[in-house]
């Protein structure tokens, strides 16, 4: 099952990313070389958490998954990441 389902329903969570992602931008986050110490740097962490509290299955699947995300979150933004999604319907 996609993370998107949770993600994108969650307007507490989207707002708590929305704004580390602005935060992370002002204080001068540059996107075209992220590493992963500067994600730590500048909040990564804090969604990393926020991430695994509103959605534990991804704490078991492990640090990549949730690092692939907060760097998808860190290019395009929460918006972005959910804009247009329809959960799959169920098919017979």
């Amino acid at each position: 099952m996609s993370c998107r389902k949770y993600l994108c329903h969650d307007p507490k969570l989207r707002n708590q990313i929305a704004r580390e992602v602005q935060a992370a931008k002002r204080a001068g986050l540059g996107l075209k070389n992220v590493t992963p110490d500067l994600i730590v740097m500048y909040g990564g962490y804090t969604i990393g958490t926020a991430l695994v509290q509103s959605i534990p299955v991804l704490g078991p699947l492990g640090i990549q998954v949730i690092a692939g995300l907060v760097v998808i979150f860190y290019n395009i933004g929460i918006d972005a990441f959910c804009q247009d999604f329809r959960p799959t319907r169920k098919t017979k």
